[in-house]
């Protein structure tokens, strides 16, 4: 799915029906499925909606775990955690994540939440106490 999506000649331009059967083309033409049976269009369709339902949970889950990211955790203990949101809410255990670790990267899957960058400034910022008021005019405009 993400390779015929990302196809910069077709692009957009092409019916559901035109899209799904160079899915299963592309699928099928795997060298890795050599001597194996040829998926159908139905079947390349319903796999899809699986990956895709539960690969767009778990980055809600993950995105969570990243805002729960306490300091000194590293990467494996937030994937631990968004696999154990997971589990919270579908009460079923993750088993894409190879599938999701493809995706990830992806506009559609990319997580809205980085990863924290630094820490906060722990020094106060000095205010400068010894100049003149300033004489207070009129309020300025919004811009």
């Amino acid at each position: 799915w993400l390779n015929t999506s990302k196809d910069p000649i077709i692009s957009n331009e092409q019916k559901a029906g035109s899209f799904w059967r160079r899915i299963v083309d592309y699928y099928n033409a795997s060298p890795q499925l050599v001597g194996t049976v040829l998926r159908e269009l139905g079947s390349c369709k319903q796999r899809w909606g699986r990956i895709n339902t539960d690969v767009s949970k778990f980055t809600g889950c993950y995105d969570a775990a990243l805002r729960e990211q306490r300091s000194g955790q590293n990467d494996d203990d937030v994937m631990k955690a968004a696999l154990e949101i997971f589990f919270k809410t579908t009460e079923s255990k993750f088993t894409m994540d190879h599938c999701w670790r493809e995706l990830r990267h992806d506009q559609k899957w990319c997580s809205v939440y980085g990863p924290k960058e630094g820490g906060k400034e722990k020094r106060k910022q000095v205010i400068d106490v010894d100049r003149e008021e300033e004489e207070v005019g009129e309020p300025e405009g919004r811009p």
